[in-house]
């Protein structure tokens, strides 16, 4: 970001973790929810409605999410969801969020405002093997026309600066994109969730990808809290526990060598010192 600002300025940090897509809808107001039956309600904030399958995700006090199907609510209910829906099929995005964005004006955010971040993190899938040829011809015949300019050339928001940083397992990351939203080479999810993150905010936007290809969700990026568990007949590693000492803790050490969760110590502590300070 153009001006310089440590972490203690944000006034707001999203933790988004993304595995093969995610649909991005604008936050609700919490509004109480009904049972089809009438006997039970709750109280929630609308996440994300998918018409085509009928899913409904609500953001529950706390933070937890529950999704679950559309039958389940009261004809109210499911009148409020297709209401509030910009008609799209597939995951559906609520008001706000076009189902054709405009070309990005070239304006950058209001910088007075606090940076809202959002965290990308996975692996290959996240990491970006996308081939940006194929989708240039594709936005040029009118599909994802925002990624592309009059003259056919990648668009450019000033308003959402994309960050990529990556390590083996927890040793020292490394940059590897520091810039405006656009497309350079490879392409991965933070294009498409970049964009329209960018139209619906007003405060500038930092897409923030921690993640590095070949590794596994069940060892190298086992997430803490996870305990060792039993799997053909051999006791698997927790958390920063290792194939010797499955229920052990290595406390985060690799001197030693990997142990599970490594990777994940790794891209969560890389997250961190870009956030530390922000530029």
């Amino acid at each position: 970001m153009p001006a310089r600002k440590r972490i203690s300025s944000l006034k707001q940090l999203r933790l988004i973790t993304v595995g093969l897509c995610l649909v991005f809808a604008h936050n609700a107001a919490a509004r109480t929810w009904t049972s089809a039956d009438g006997s039970k309600t709750f109280e929630g904030e609308l996440t994300n409605y998918d018409a085509t399958s009928g899913q409904v995700t609500v953001s529950m006090a706390g933070g937890k999410n529950i999704t679950f199907a559309q039958a389940m609510l009261s004809e109210e209910d499911i009148a409020f969801l297709k209401e509030n829906s910009s008609g799209s099929s597939g995951g559906v995005a609520l008001k706000g969020l076009p189902e054709e964005l405009p070309d990005p004006d070239g304006e950058e955010a209001d910088m007075s405002q606090p940076v809202k971040v959002y965290i990308l993190m996975g692996q290959s899938n996240m990491l970006g093997f996308g081939k940006p040829g194929p989708l240039q011809e594709a936005a040029k015949a009118g599909t994802y026309p925002y990624l592309v300019d009059e003259a056919g050339e990648w668009t450019v928001r000033k308003d959402v600066r994309n960050v990529r940083v990556m390590c083996s397992g927890n040793s020292p990351a490394k940059d590897h994109i520091n810039d405006w939203m656009t497309i350079q080479g490879n392409i991965g999810p933070e294009i498409g969730i970049g964009h329209f993150v960018g139209h619906v905010t007003d405060a500038p936007v930092m897409i923030l990808k921690s993640c590095i290809g070949n590794r596994s969700l069940g060892w190298d990026l086992l997430p803490p809290g996870t305990e060792a568990w039993e799997h053909g007949g051999k006791l698997q590693p927790g958390y920063r526990g290792t194939p010797d000492e499955p229920q052990g803790d290595t406390g985060g050490d690799m001197s030693r060598g990997w142990y599970a969760g490594c990777q994940y110590d790794g891209d969560v502590s890389a997250a961190k010192a870009v956030l530390e300070n922000l530029d």
